[in-house]
Formats: structure tokens, C-alpha cells, sequence
């Protein structure tokens, strides 16, 4: 606490008697009694500080540990705990800080004050204009809580620094602002006849911020301000189209002329002021903390010398250090700030081009911090979202659990029945067989190892980098390289396939694709192209270049998944819980493992799967392995996962 930094939570739950009354102290005692439980820590072992119990409460599994009436509110119901425990140190810090007693004087000035307030607040004076705004009085309360051992009269810089620096980081905000009320109030002292020896006579200079000094645009280089300018104007419009080749002897087609004006980009932005500001601010962060001197940044010539991998990385390391070390910070991992920065910077270099390694270290520069900071980026929410789907899938269901592991066989022996009938099928009967097959392919790809969806749809089986190999001779094994620029969490993807999912597969290169590539060339019919051709995707596009679309995989998948084996909310998605749960029912613990196999961090495969439903769903796993049958290699889909 401020005068006393050897305080800890043990104290605080000492004071709880005197701090509340007897219908509030059994609920702050109920909660400060989880807290060594959830924490693994003893009460005297966590400093009783705002910013101590925001990082311990982020290293938190609370998944299972509290429960809600309304379903997917124990997310809620973990953040009100939390503040109640930051409540009872607040109230425990003003019990322990409470100044001395004030004088008399003192205490009657601030009264006259208020009272004068609360009069005329709201009111016009005789020309029809407010006296003061409303709930000015609020304003008022709080310098009186801050400064209320000062005569008001005499309230300077100097006391308003030294309460700032006793005031909560949740409540600084409210202090300034009060102070910005204050000091109209003096300004306009000639209409407050009552207040006269109850304001100081000269109003109160600004404080000072945590903030850096602003940078200061205009004195960098013309060429510099105008690249980033350019730069910005680009990210914000989209590139604009070429000229037309053919001169426009065509004609005008405006569906093709508005996807080539979308190209590059997702979608329009709709707020393009706020967007400039946020590069702007985006750049500034980056001049400020990746480099020593800010004279280096005004000596550049253009955006390329500001925007490096270099720069990105020492800004993220100065970044995170400088909020561990200052105790007025919050930490790096408990705000979205640093996000917001990098993605910022990352739209504007995309947009403009920029080098493959600028990209990456954009991409990589929150694992700099560790696992701590990448498993507070908004995973939260998502991650409760998707445990609810998979357990209510199994349903502590042995048959659910079967029925997945063996389901890309059961799917390819169907398959293979249908294919080996082709010539005796109508259209609609080979486009059902052509879907199993696509489904079994992919699910034997997902439950070898975890995979995007994006990443199974548009997977490659030729070209420069290919990403699903052959075994290159009779006894090899195929294997999956997937580079990192493929990849959402910038890490490569490499694992041999097993014989069995091989086997499958072989079924859809052989069988399945040029049987799906003859299927989709015929002649248009009514308003659907039929145009696939052979290229270097293992699922070709039918109405485009390059992978079928999404919604054509997933039409697949859940024609094979769901309806053939009946596995309802099944989705691909839902399938990367399912291979990284297989292997914690037969190695229980190896959290890293699973994060290698998810090409996620370790911190949030341990936040799913060590309690609550991720766990449960492991010990169902665990009870059916011995009936699994031995085809489904776990040892060979986990080498190589590094």
C-alpha cells in the first residue's frame, strides 16, 4: 500500500471485520477464502496492491471453479470476485492511509464549499447562463477526498502532485477532471460571491503525466511526414485498380471492377478519421520506445527507416519492461494496449507492402513477452465458448468418443463403396460420394494433428512449397509442412502422417480428386460454373481459382461428419480439441506437448484442459483408449512436434 508496502492480502482479510458490516462480511470472507486455492499461494504470500492482484488474478484457471444461473456467465461471475477483492483493498488502503484529523477550520471551509455547490449547481445566474454545471458537487467530493487535509484556498501544485501520487490508477482520471472543474471555478470567481476565501487566488498548473512528451511530427524530415502520409492514405483507401489491359474494349463490368477495388483488403473502412489517428498514434508508440534518441527519428527520410524489425522488437521490449518496473503501471499483459499498436502497424505495413520480415516481427513480437502476455489476447472469452461446445458434443458419451476416432475409416470404406460403383451413379450420387470422400480426407487430417480449418481447406499438395508431401520411397512416411507464414500464431506446422491417415488419403488423390475435377468441368448449368482444374491444392476451387471455398468444405464436412456419422457440432474447429485431448488421456500433464501440437502456448492449453470441462473430456478420452483401435497411432502423429 502507499505507506506501507509491506502490506499483504493477510492483513487485509484481518481488517474485514472492521472494514464491513455483519450482512457484507460473510460474503468478502467467502471470497477471500478461494483465494489460496485458485492462487496456490498463501494470503501473507500476495501484496494487498490494485496492480499485485491484477496480475495474480490473470494467472488464474477459473475455468469449473465458479458457476453461473446463466449460461456462459462464469466468465462474469470470476471478474466480480475479482473486484470485490480489489474493493476490500481499496477500502483497507483508505483505512490504513487515513490521514490525521483535520482541523476544524479546515473542515468547515470545505463544507461551506460544498454547500454553495450543491445550492447553485445547474441554475442560470440573472443573464440566463448556468453558474455550474451539474454535479459539479461530485467533482467537489472528490478533491475533498484527495486534498481534504488542505484548506481549499490553498490547494497549489504541489499538494495536487502529492495527492495524485496517493490516488488509485482507476481513479486518476476522476482526480484530474476534478481538477479541470476547480480551476474553471476560480477562473469565473467573480460570479461566485459566496466562494470568496475558499478559492486560491491563481488557478492550478496542469500536473504531470506517466505520459511520454509528445512526439512532435513536424519537426521530422518533409520526406519522412510525407511517406507516412502516402502510407497512411494507402492503408486506409486500398490500392487502387490498374488500368485496363484491354483498353476497355470489353466493356465495363462493375462486379469486376469492385473486387479488383477490394482486392488487398477485406473490407471498406468506415471510420477513416479514427483510423488515421490510430496509425499516427501506432507510429508515434514506435518512435518513442524503439529508439534511444528521438533525433534519430527526425533525421530519417522515410517510412521504410522507421518501420524495421529491429524497431518492433526493441519497442515491445521497452514497452513491457518499462510497465514491469514502474508500480503505477499496469503490466503489459493486463492491458490491450500493445495489441492495438502491432496490428495498427501491421494493416499499414501490409497495405503498403513491406517486407516479410517486418511482418513477422509484428507477428512475433508478443512472444517476446512470454506465454503470459499471448494467453491474455482475447482468448478468454473464445476458449469458454468452445469448451462449452466440446463437452456438450461428448456428453460423457463412450460411443461419441469411438465414433470420432474411427470416423475418417468408416468414412473412407463408404467412400471406396461408392467410388467403386461410379459408372452406376447419377449426379447427385457422385457428388455424395465425392463429399465423403473430401470428408474423410480431412478428418483424418485433423485428428492426426490439430489444424485451422483454413489450413486443412486451402492445404497444398504441389508448387513451390507444398504442404502435404508423399513418402519419398516404399517404408517412408508422408509428412504435413505447413510454413509459418500459413499459420495464425506465426509457427511452422511439421509432423509425419501415419500409415492409416496416408492410406485415406491416398484414397482421395488417386480415387477421390481427379474423379472431383472431372465431376465439377461439365457444362454450366442454369447460373453455376463448372470449371475445376487440376492444380497445386488438395481440395481444387469448382467456380475459382486456387481451394474450394469454405462454405463448398464445409458443405462436405458436415454431409460426412455430421449427417453419415451423426456427430452433431462436430466442425473442424471443434476438432482440435479432440487430437490434443487424445493424447492427455494417454500422457496426462505433458501441457507442452499439446501446445507444440496446437501451435498454441503452453499457458492457455493448460488453462483449457488442466480443469473443469478440458479435463473431464480427457478422462473420457482416458476411458476408452484400451477399446480404440490400435491403427490410430498417437506415438507417430505426436513426433516431430517441435
Amino acid at each position: 500500500m502507499t505507506g506501507t508496502p509491506k502490506v499483504y492480502l493477510d492483513t487485509v482479510h484481518a481488517l474485514l471485520p472492521r472494514l464491513y458490516g455483519k450482512g457484507s462480511l460473510p460474503v468478502y470472507e467467502s471470497a477471500f477464502g478461494r483465494i489460496e486455492r485458485l492462487t496456490r499461494k498463501r494470503l501473507r504470500q500476495i501484496p494487498a496492491t490494485e496492480k499485485a492482484w491484477a496480475e495474480t488474478a490473470a494467472g488464474i484457471v477459473w475455468a469449473g471453479e465458479f458457476t453461473s444461473r446463466v449460461p456462459g456467465g462464469e466468465a462474469r461471475v470470476f471478474r466480480d470476485w475479482c473486484s470485490r477483492i480489489n474493493g476490500a483493498i481499496r477500502k483497507a488502503q483508505a483505512f490504513l492511509d487515513a490521514p490525521a484529523p483535520v482541523d476544524t477550520g479546515i473542515d468547515l471551509a470545505w463544507d461551506r464549499l460544498l454547500a454553495y455547490v450543491a445550492e447553485v449547481e445547474g441554475k442560470p445566474d440573472a443573464r440566463g447562463e448556468v453558474l455550474l454545471a451539474s454535479q459539479t458537487s461530485l467533482s467537489v467530493q472528490t478533491l475533498r477526498k484527495r486534498l481534504g487535509h488542505v484548506h481549499p484556498a490553498m490547494v497549489d501544485r504541489d499538494t495536487a502532485i502529492a495527492a495524485l501520487a496517493e490516488t488509485p490508477p482507476g481513479k486518476v482520471a476522476s482526480f484530474r477532471s476534478a481538477l479541470r472543474v476547480y480551476n474553471k471555478m476560480i477562473r469565473e470567481s467573480g460570479r461566485h460571491p459566496g466562494l470568496i476565501g475558499l478559492l486560491p487566488e491563481q488557478e492550478i498548473p496542469p500536473l504531470p503525466t506517466l505520459r511520454d512528451e509528445k512526439f512532435d511530427w513536424s519537426a521530422c524530415d518533409p520526406g519522412c511526414v510525407d511517406s507516412v502520409d502516402r502510407a497512411i492514405a494507402l492503408a486506409i483507401r486500398g490500392r487502387r485498380p490498374g488500368p485496363d489491359r484491354f483498353g476497355g474494349r470489353l466493356g465495363a463490368d462493375r462486379l469486376a471492377e469492385r473486387r479488383t477495388a477490394r482486392k488487398g483488403r477485406t473490407r471498406r473502412v468506415r471510420k477513416p478519421d479514427a483510423a488515421r489517428k490510430s496509425h499516427r498514434q501506432a507510429l508515434s508508440w514506435l518512435a518513442r520506445h524503439g529508439f534511444a534518441s528521438r533525433d534519430a527519428v527526425y533525421a530519417m527520410t522515410s517510412l521504410s527507416e522507421l518501420l524495421t524489425a529491429e524497431a518492433v522488437e526493441t519497442a515491445a521490449r521497452a514497452f513491457a519492461e518499462r510497465s514491469r518496473t514502474d508500480p503505477a503501471l499496469r503490466a503489459a499483459s493486463g492491458t490491450t494496449s500493445l495489441g492495438t499498436y502491432l496490428s495498427s502497424l501491421a494493416t499499414l505495413a501490409r497495405a503498403n507492402a513491406f517486407p516479410e520480415e517486418v511482418l513477422w516481427a509484428l507477428d512475433d513480437a508478443p512472444y517476446l513477452l512470454g506465454d503470459e502476455y499471448v494467453a491474455a489476447i482475447g482468448n478468454r472469452d473464445r476458449m469458454s465458448a468452445e469448451r462449452e461446445t466440446f463437452v456438450k458434443l461428448l456428453d460423457r458419451d463412450k460411443e461419441t468418443v469411438l465414433a470420432i476416432v474411427r470416423g475418417p475409416r468408416v468414412l473412407a470404406a463408404e467412400a471406396r463403396r461408392l467410388l467403386g460403383a461410379w459408372d452406376m451413379l447419377g449426379l447427385h450420387a457422385r457428388s455424395r460420394a465425392l463429399h465423403l470422400c473430401m470428408s474423410a480426407a480431412a478428418m483424418a487430417l485433423q485428428l492426426t494433428r490439430a489444424l485451422r480449418t483454413f489450413n486443412v481447406n486451402e492445404m497444398t499438395i504441389s508448387g513451390d512449397l507444398p504442404e502435404l508431401l508423399p513418402p519419398a520411397r516404399e517404408g517412408e512416411t508422408a509428412w504435413v509442412d505447413i510454413g509459418r507464414d500459413r499459420t495464425k500464431n506465426r509457427r511452422a506446422l511439421e509432423h509425419p502422417l501415419p500409415d492409416w491417415a496416408w492410406e485415406i488419403l491416398t484414397l482421395w488423390l488417386e480415387h477421390g480428386r481427379p474423379r472431383w475435377i472431372q465431376h465439377n468441368s461439365r457444362e454450366t448449368v442454369g447460373n453455376v460454373r463448372f470449371n475445376a482444374t487440376d492444380n497445386d491444392y488438395l481440395f481444387p476451387g469448382v467456380a475459382r481459382e486456387g481451394a474450394i471455398s469454405r462454405g463448398l468444405f464445409n458443405k462436405a464436412w458436415n454431409l460426412g461428419v455430421q449427417e453419415f456419422l451423426g456427430l452433431r457440432g462436430l466442425t473442424p474447429h471443434v476438432m482440435r480439441h479432440v487430437a490434443a485431448t487424445i493424447y492427455l488421456a494417454a500422457h496426462p500433464g505433458k501441457y507442452a506437448d499439446v501446445a507444440s501440437l496446437l501451435g498454441d502456448t503452453e499457458r492457455t492449453v493448460e488453462a483449457f484442459y488442466c480443469r473443469g470441462a478440458g479435463r473431464e473430456a480427457a478422462e473420457l478420452f482416458a476411458g476408452v483408449l484400451a477399446e480404440l483401435d490400435p491403427l490410430l497411432d498417437l506415438t507417430t502423429t505426436l513426433k516431430g512436434t517441435a
